[in-house]
């Protein structure tokens, strides 16, 4: 799902709008926030610590922002900041539960700073690419889904994240390789040449 610039821009400015309105306290504002974040937000965190968990994290998400949207230095970037929300939780969780991932290391492969990550090449229909991506770790569904479904570039998952640009790219890199191998049964190249994971 690759939306045009113009596409963006007008997201991230009624993003803006919405958190305005939310700091203004106009009524519905709230309403309005979570109508337009629930269903990604909640994709992303169900994604990341199961369907099951799914609801605590999105309310301990939605009690943080209304706690602390005030904070918020740009307005039009209310997107990764509730995503960046909703990746804290998510990790709080994970590492409550002693299941904490660590981060995967940049591979000498890795595409440079100017090359951005290619879309993703697959035919397959959404119920088989969902179970792939909930098959991938952790680290690598929270880079497919920021990337592939919310649209965000690499900086700005790297802000939410709280890592590295070249870690996002060598992230996107393997989950796409991880996600050929399962969607279209190509070998993993990913130990070849020097290669990393």
């Amino acid at each position: 799902m690759t939306r045009t610039h113009k596409e963006l821009e007008l997201r991230r400015t009624r993003d803006g709008m919405i958190a305005r309105d939310c700091l203004a306290h106009r009524d519905g504002a709230w309403e309005a926030l979570i109508e337009r974040f629930e269903r990604p937000l909640g994709y992303y965190v169900a994604q990341q610590v199961g369907a099951e968990r799914c609801a605590d994290v999105m309310q301990e998400v939605w009690l943080s922002a209304y706690a602390s949207l005030a904070k918020l230095e740009r307005p039009e970037g209310l997107r990764s900041w509730l995503y960046r929300l909703a990746h804290r939780r998510c990790a709080d969780l994970m590492r409550a539960q002693g299941r904490a991932q660590t981060i995967a290391q940049a591979v000498a492969d890795e595409p440079t700073p100017d090359t951005p990550p290619q879309p993703l090449d697959v035919n397959a229909d959404a119920r088989s690419l969902h179970q792939a991506i909930a098959a991938l770790p952790v680290h690598h569904r929270a880079v497919v889904v920021l990337f592939y479904f919310e649209d965000l570039g690499v900086v700005q998952i790297a802000q939410t994240l709280e890592v590295p640009p070249g870690t996002v790219k060598s992230r996107i890199h393997h989950a796409r390789q991880a996600l050929r191998k399962t969607l279209m049964g190509s070998p993993d190249t990913s130990h070849t040449a020097g290669g990393h994971r």
